[in-house]
């Protein structure tokens, strides 16, 4: 099946609002509902409907179980971009070491090529069905009164949605700013209509073009048709104005990302540090635009199943849910409350004796005989500490510890609602409570009356992200009111205005870092943010792209045992330096299957 079927295939899609499709081919979705063709996207119920399908595609399955977990843009987010940054370590990708290692980005026959490529443009398409069924600017058009404001209302969020797919897909197909040869460079195909001709590569200039001229044209729309999104998984003219920043910030535009990032965070507010605490599964102030958290069909494909620390998988596979790079929590400030989130080792001294019964020390956590580096990630709870734990040994100390911790996180740490997770299976994060002995020897605190026993728990788990049972459905976060005042900071730094700067930065991290101050300025300044910002945004999409338009190399460095100094990544896990102008400038390869129909690309012009 060729590319030609992405674009045929979602006139269907738009109506019926289903996607689904396989491995080994891309989408062919048949039609389950008839509307004549020349009005399903011109009347307003058509196009709601039409527009109703994008945002049902940002969370449906997609594909097969080769790659699980493949449910739109939260499944984007995590493989193409977090996955391939040096800041978070997944146990699940860990089994796909040409992942990891990057050998996948510039091959054009993986999966992996295809995924992001086929998720937007399947929205693009869609998004261009919708527009070019009526010139609502027309001076002949037939639209008028109640018909002329819904429709408008529509198209700025098919232009908000259609310039969404194109900032993301400039961040993983092409090049950054410096690469751009003054805006001449060709990057990326571009398409504006409903068609299914051959398309050249465009010129990047041309793609921020329009990207810039759609969102100023939804954000017309959006103020002529006074529109008002019914839920947080839709767009309005907030994300419109999120959308532009981000734009603006890879396009070194400082002062439009600037004014962009103010006025997407209007009317929304930085979340407090007990809100930072409350697992990321509700919707709060601070998200601008989240996950469809009622998602019940995608089952255990969700999100959160498999990235929520008490996620379905996590117990399940074994893998864990995620972990943070000791290099990135080195740089963090002691007293930053966000450092509660990860099983660090530093969270030695932070727990009472009790829950450390075995005296495990901050060095134990680079002891071959207390933890397992030899699978996909460096597990605390598994392996030689689990068998050592059994025979009351030493060294069994480690795989106490771990469970205890986040025992303990849940108990002391964790500010959501406990009761909600109770039913999922007697499964919290990382572990098993039982409220009777289930079986003495594998029981850690009997004594305390507290039966805990930990699955494999990752060097650095995460316990930022919480799942609802039983699928692990959540409001993943797709843009925070944190994100833009951080898009602020970093866009005055870059304009040398370094007071405005420190002031948006402090506005974040007074909610992270008790009596938080800043007074560092020029470069100094401009790491203070890129690091926070790392932190603050830590798996929600953001760690590729944001190291790529910083021009900066990525490293993940390896767990080494007897040394502290070491990092806490294994051997599949391990990135060796990447320089900026490594593998083609960081782009993902174009497809086999776009370049096998879409003859009008010449490789050799990249």
């Amino acid at each position: 099946m060729n590319n030609k079927n992405i674009i045929k295939g979602f006139a269907a899609l738009a109506l019926t609002a289903v996607l689904s499709g396989c491995s080994s081919d891309y989408l062919d979705v048949p039609p389950t509902t008839t509307i004549p063709e020349e009005t399903a996207f011109s009347t307003p119920k058509g196009a709601q409907l039409a527009m109703t399908g994008i945002y049902e595609s940002m969370n449906k399955q997609y594909s097969s179980l080769d790659w699980n977990g493949n449910c739109g843009e939260a499944y984007v987010n995590n493989v193409l971009d977090d996955a391939m940054g040096p800041d978070c370590l997944f146990g699940l990708w860990g089994n796909y070491q040409s992942l990891q290692n990057w050998q996948m980005m510039n091959d054009p026959y993986t999966y992996a090529t295809c995924i992001g490529w086929m998720y937007y443009y399947n929205i693009i398409a869609q998004a261009n069905r919708i527009l070019q069924s009526a010139d609502l600017d027309a001076e002949d058009s037939d639209f008028t009164g109640d018909d002329l404001v819904s429709l408008k209302a529509t198209h700025a969020q098919a232009l908000t949605m259609r310039a969404h797919a194109y900032q993301k897909l400039m961040g993983l197909y092409g090049q950054r700013y410096e690469d751009s040869k003054n805006g001449d460079a060709l990057c990326i195909v571009l398409r504006t209509e409903w068609t299914t001709g051959e398309a050249p590569l465009a010129k990047y200039k041309d793609v921020y073009k329009q990207i810039y001229d759609d969102l100023d044209k939804a954000l017309r729309y959006y103020d002529e048709s006074k529109y008002a999104r019914s839920d947080k998984s839709q767009v309005d003219a907030n994300v419109a104005h999120g959308v532009y920043a981000r734009a603006a910030l890879a396009n070194h535009d400082w002062a439009k990302a600037q004014s962009e990032a103010a006025a997407a965070r209007k009317g929304y507010t930085v979340m407090d540090g007990d809100t930072y605490l409350k697992g990321f599964t509700d919707d709060c102030p601070d998200f601008i635009w989240h996950m469809n958290p009622g998602y019940d069909t995608t089952y255990y494909w969700s999100f959160g199943s498999h990235n929520a620390c008490n996620g379905g998988y996590v117990s399940a596979w074994l893998f864990g849910a995620g972990a943070i790079n000791i290099d990135l929590y080195r740089l963090t400030d002691s007293k930053d409350i966000r450092r509660k989130c990860y099983l660090t080792p530093d969270k030695v001294n932070s727990v009472v004796d009790a829950y450390n019964p075995g005296g495990v020390k901050e060095a134990d956590f680079w002891n071959s005989s207390a933890v397992d580096a030899t699978g996909t990630f460096v597990n605390l709870a598994g392996g030689k500490a689990y068998h050592d734990m059994l025979n009351n040994t030493k060294s069994g100390a480690m795989y106490s510890f771990a469970g205890l911790w986040c025992y303990n996180y849940k108990e002391r740490v964790f500010t959501g609602d406990k009761t909600r997770f109770a039913a999922d299976d007697k499964f919290y994060n990382y572990y098993y409570q039982y409220t009777t002995v289930q079986n003495a020897e594998l029981d850690i605190e009997a004594k305390r009356g507290v039966y805990v026993r930990p699955v494999k728990t990752p060097f650095g788990a995460q316990c930022k992200f919480w799942g609802d049972v039983p699928y692990g459905n959540m409001a993943y976060p797709w843009m925070r009111a944190s994100e833009m005042a951080l898009v602020e900071a970093e866009a005055y730094c870059e304009m040398g205005e370094d007071t405005k700067a420190q002031k948006a930065l402090i506005e974040v991290m007074k909610e992270r870092v008790k009596n938080y101050k800043c007074t560092k300025t020029g470069d100094d300044l401009r790491q203070e943010i890129r690091v926070n910002r790392r932190m603050e945004l830590f798996m929600e999409g953001h760690n590729f792209t944001d190291f790529k338009r910083w021009n900066v190399a990525v490293e993940r460095r390896a767990w080494k045992a007897g040394d502290p100094t070491s990092g806490n990544a294994v051997p599949n896990q391990v990135l060796p330096e990447r320089k900026p102008e490594d593998l083609k400038g960081w782009r993902w390869g174009i497809p086999y299957r776009e370049l096998q129909y879409n003859k009008a690309i010449d490789q050799t012009q990249l």
